[in-house]
């Protein structure tokens, strides 16, 4: 003979809401290390339970005080639906975890004749936008953008009497004039 139940056999407790209780943020854009810790109410009797993130695979967890915690999460709006066993399914619909925005860096540069970007190590010869990618410090992207003027250099000549004239046999190129020196070697 089984145990004696006052009230008679033990009913099953299900949970009727799930609601987010807790959330941490995703580190960088686009990425997936945020999680969410999803409360059922009132707490249900059997603790195991399975559940899934926006339609995709079942996954297994444990309640530990009618709690269990969501990981690797996206940033963004979330829909999760838990089964318990001898219960009906319970959606935590409002489940939204935090996320940073794109980095972004945009630089603007004037050069004579040539620039080489550190960001990706190429030598430009012509003004233009250019973009690339680093990390930062965080190990997150930042989308770098270059807005590049590059200039062109013109021959000068040494006018060491201050006549106007250049010396054809002293001369060098640069983006401005120096000190000395003139375009006209005749």
């Amino acid at each position: 003979v089984g145990p004696a139940y006052l009230g008679g056999p033990a009913t099953a407790i299900c949970a009727s809401t799930a609601s987010q209780t807790a959330m941490t943020g995703v580190t960088c854009f686009g990425g997936s290390n945020g999680s969410s810790t999803i409360t059922l109410s009132p707490v249900p009797t059997v603790a195991s339970i399975t559940y899934t993130v926006d339609g995709g695979t079942a996954q297994n967890a444990t309640l530990v005080s009618g709690a269990f915690t969501v990981s690797n999460l996206t940033a963004g709006a979330h829909e999760i639906i838990i089964s318990n066993t001898g219960c009906s399914n319970v959606t935590a619909s409002s489940v939204s975890v935090d996320g940073p925005s794109q980095l972004t860096n945009s630089i603007t540069e004037t050069a004579c004749d040539t620039f080489t970007w550190a960001v990706n190590e190429q030598t430009y010869t012509s003004s233009g936008t250019y973009t690339g990618t680093t990390t930062n410090e965080s190990g997150c992207s930042v989308e770098e953008t270059l807005n590049l003027t590059i200039n062109q250099s013109v021959v000068y000549y040494a006018d060491a009497d201050g006549d106007g004239y250049g010396n054809a046999n002293s001369s060098t190129n640069a983006c401005s004039q120096p000190t000395g020196y003139v375009t006209d070697n005749t």
